[in-house]
């Protein structure tokens, strides 16, 4: 019965760990890192949208840019091209640096530029809306009371 145990055991850990590695596996990750040595009126121009951003300060005339993009559920070909095509932008010099990422879709929508075109071509009719103008020549409005006069507010 001890021999049972351990081998079921065993069993439910190894399959745990491939589940982790299989799941693990699913992730594409690309890391980002650039240094830059700046002056005391350098600026940091940052255009980004769809990021979490973390800043630290440290008494140093350098600036570390340091960034990673995940895509979960993505082919190692998606991964790359979408990596490819929108990655982090890190340009600067001792002056000014810009941080900015590119496309502000998912990556899973980047092959539909190509159909969009299509939905310039849809035509919907609109039906004409009944002349209104008769119903509000009838319609009365009665005059309102005159508000009673406020109390001024106390001090």
């Amino acid at each position: 019965m001890n021999n049972y145990h351990q081998i079921r055991h065993k069993s439910l850990v190894l399959a745990c760990f491939l589940l982790a590695i299989g799941v693990y596996g699913q992730t594409q990750r690309k890391e980002y890192k650039e240094t830059f040595k700046v002056g005391d009126n350098s600026v940091l121009a940052i255009n980004t949208s769809h990021a979490d951003i973390e800043f630290d300060t440290w008494k140093r005339n350098e600036v570390v840019i340091e960034a990673s993009i995940e895509l979960e559920g993505a082919t190692e070909e998606e991964a790359a091209a979408y990596f490819e095509e929108n990655g982090i932008k890190i340009l600067g010099n001792s002056e000014r640096i810009e941080v900015a990422t590119s496309g502000s879709k998912s990556w899973q929508f980047r092959t539909m530029n190509g159909h969009l075109a299509d939905l310039e071509n849809i035509v919907i009719d609109i039906p004409e809306i009944p002349d209104l103008e008769p119903f509000f020549m009838e319609l009365e409005i009665p005059e309102l009371p005159e508000l009673a006069e406020m109390p001024p507010i106390p001090p």
